[in-house]
């Protein structure tokens, strides 16, 4: 086993985000909007969506993402009638995959889901008529997102970039392991954080941990400095930083490992010439706000809110707090 490997969480993705532990995310929501930031959705946006895609090529294997994305040139649409109707569909027939497998039963049974009014030859027509145009596609794509084939390019280009870029970072003759999506779970100060690398590139040979974000920027990659500062991701390069160092230190097998300076590495979708960013977390540490101050707070909004009727607003927060 790995020297690294065997102190990372070894749990799926969707347990990590229920992780009941502070992280990056919500520190930066509460530091840009407060408690409000914290616990309203976020929209995704396309560049986010991208972002996922892009994300997915280069960190999990292609059942992964066969599992969470359809490419397809097909824009079919379906009304809330016509949605509810094959999702009935699908039920009924223990989930066939195929419009010709349904047998006559099965698509009788749901006549009685058009209007009354509609004579019984309508109602057949109808269904059998939106069966054949939409049933199969619907099937195909539960639960995926779907995307065009010049999106699927467009990210695989990057991604292929995005991994010569990695590998460009150290000497291809030395013993080199490579981890994606690298969780971990640490106390710090008193407080539970959690994180995910997406990459964890371990040089066992000059005996270096290069800790890398990939972010995918609508911005030129020269002009990075701006969504780091808006989006504070200096507060994720610290934050994992301090987690990572704090594993290499309870760790007596790795005291003479050395932890690299966090780096984004950034590529935008058009220009695809991707570049490092690093983070100097020397400077970081005497410059930013302290990412810690923040956490205390929200976690103490967090515990006063868990214990009251009703959700505090911003105001009655900052009261609290001046208290």
């Amino acid at each position: 086993m790995s020297l690294v490997s065997k102190y990372m969480l070894n749990i799926p993705e969707w347990e990590y985000v229920n992780l009941d532990a502070m992280s990056y995310s919500r520190v930066s929501k509460f530091m840009k909007g407060g408690i409000e930031a914290v616990l309203t959705p976020v929209e995704v946006s396309k560049s986010i969506s991208f972002g996922s895609l892009v994300d997915v090529l280069i960190t999990q294997p292609e059942e992964k993402f066969n599992d969470l994305y359809h490419v397809s040139e097909e824009n079919i649409t379906f009304s809330s009638k016509e949605l509810e109707i094959v999702t009935k569909c699908y039920e009924l027939s223990e989930h066939t995959t195929d419009y010709k497998q349904l047998d006559s039963l099965t698509i009788s049974s749901l006549y009685d889901l058009l209007p009354k009014n509609y004579k019984i030859t309508t109602r057949e027509k109808r269904i059998a008529e939106l069966l054949q145009a939409k049933y199969n596609y619907y099937v195909t794509t539960i639960g995926k997102t779907i995307i065009s084939k010049d999106t699927f390019e467009d990210a695989k280009q990057c991604a292929v970039l995005l991994k010569n870029k990695l590998k460009s970072l150290v000497d291809p003759t030395h013993e080199i392991e490579t981890f994606y999506q690298a969780k971990f779970l640490q106390n710090l100060d008193g407080i539970d954080y959690k994180c995910m690398f997406d990459v964890l590139i371990i040089d066992n040979a000059d005996k270096i941990i290069y800790p890398i974000d990939i972010k995918t920027s609508y911005r030129d990659e020269k002009d990075f400095l701006n969504p780091y500062a808006y989006f504070n991701y200096y507060v994720q390069a610290e934050m994992y930083t301090d987690i990572l160092t704090k594993v290499v230190e309870n760790a007596p097998e790795l005291s003479d490992y050395w932890i690299h300076n966090f780096q984004f590495l950034v590529i935008n979708r058009a220009n695809k010439k991707p570049m490092f960013w690093t983070h100097d977390k020397r400077k970081g540490k005497e410059i930013l706000p302290n990412y810690k101050e923040y956490a205390k707070r929200l976690l103490k909004i967090l515990e006063l809110n868990s214990n009251l009727p009703e959700m505090l607003n911003e105001t009655q927060c900052k009261e609290i707090l001046l208290k």
